[in-house]
């Protein structure tokens, strides 16, 4: 009996040092219908497709090739869970927190904002490393099978990852946004619609990359993918910003992390708009990730220039005392004047950033005034419609 207790004892103790939020959402997870009654029809529908794919390729004899329609079979259904499933069950679990009335004992609690949604996410991912441990053996399988390259199932594996964590981190932000119930439910049915454009995109990208994993040898396709896991990891930033900010308190300060990521991004589009130049020439590349950058930042702009002027007393309080780190940390503060100061920063940070980037690559001197055009063009437009209202 004392050796029963000793690891009860323990385990209350590993239970204490957990994230709460990770605790009781894995709990409510792993004992909830949602995920035994998918968990078992994926299971399922991947054992039937996978024993109908090898069992075809042995009666018409072609054994040898069915590697790849294998593991395309069996690598869309995983796809459906990490990608569907999981985040679909992230947004559920904040959509509960507004329906059990839990969600201001979230805000008024010890807990921080980062410690709210790091919980909540570390709980998807748990869901998808089950579904990731269960779905190894076919996946081993079907490698096994030949027609299938180690090098493009390592990196579909990895950009599937990416997609599950930024989709997930997406579901917590809109499930936050929403406080009345009929929103959330709109938000739902878009999420879902989203949800399945993101696996057809999936499912099109590993089956390029199953057919022809020599795109993994050029530059090309090497850019497409490390754009492609830029583009994530930019995504799951932005949500967990929001979200954070959502689940903070109204005296904190729910700005500045969301100013600090739309910096990142309009440098981050500088940073790919260089490497782009230098590796395939040509302005168009500059266009483009400058104009994305653009418009990924303009619902935030929207709402730091929608922002009370005053600050909250926790912001007032943590804010620098030096004058010269006051003064630098102007445009990252809470405001709607010091948001102007922001947009005002990126738009300098994006013609620098395009006649940077132009001095990678051999361009004449009207393709430069081409593309410092089209840049002074656009967050000209984000001025009218943004800043003058």
């Amino acid at each position: 009996m004392s050796s029963v207790a000793a690891v009860a004892i323990e385990r209350k103790r590993v239970d204490d040092r957990l994230n709460p939020i990770l605790v009781k959402e894995v709990r409510q997870a792993l004992r909830g219908r949602y995920f035994r009654i998918l968990f078992a029809l994926t299971l399922s529908a991947a054992t039937l497709i996978g024993l109908t794919v090898v069992s075809s390729a042995a009666i018409s004899g072609s054994l040898e090739r069915a590697g790849q329609p294998f593991f395309l079979a069996i690598f869309g259904v995983l796809m459906a869970a990490v990608h569907g499933f999981v985040p679909l069950s992230a947004f559920l679990s904040t959509s509960a927190e507004w329906d059990e009335n839990t969600y201001d004992l979230l805000v008024i609690s010890n807990l921080k904002p980062r410690q709210i949604v790091n919980g909540k996410l570390t709980s998807a991912l748990i869901q998808a490393l089950l579904y990731y441990s269960t779905f190894g053996p076919f996946l081993v399988f079907a490698f096994l099978l030949n027609g299938v390259d180690l090098t493009a199932i390592a990196v579909m594996i990895t950009c599937s990852i990416a997609t599950c964590v930024a989709l997930s981190l997406v579901g917590i932000a809109l499930s936050s946004l929403a406080t009345v119930k009929i929103a959330r439910v709109i938000l739902m049915a878009l999420f879902g619609l989203g949800l399945v454009a993101a696996w057809g995109m999936a499912f099109g990208m590993s089956y390029a990359l199953t057919e022809e994993p020599q795109l993994l040898a050029d530059a090309a396709g090497q850019s497409f993918v490390a754009g492609y896991l830029t583009a994530m990891l930019v995504a799951s930033a932005i949500a967990a910003a929001i979200a954070m900010a959502r689940f903070a308190h109204d005296e904190e300060n729910r700005s500045t992390p969301m100013r600090v990521m739309c910096t990142v991004v309009v440098l981050a589009a500088t940073v790919w708009s260089a490497w782009l130049q230098s590796q395939f020439g040509g302005i168009e590349t500059i266009m483009v990730c400058q104009a994305t950058a653009a418009c990924v930042c303009g619902l935030l702009w929207l709402f730091f220039l929608s922002e009370p002027e005053e600050l909250g007393r926790r912001v007032t309080h943590h804010a620098p005392r030096s004058r010269v780190l006051a003064l630098l940390a102007t445009p990252f503060l809470p405001g709607g004047g010091r948001g102007v100061l922001l947009f005002s920063l990126h738009a300098l940070l994006a013609l620098l950033g395009t006649l940077g980037a132009l001095a990678f690559g051999s361009t004449g001197p009207g393709d430069r005034w081409n593309a410092l055009g089209f840049v002074a063009v656009i967050y000209g437009y984000l001025a009218l419609y943004l800043l003058l209202p």
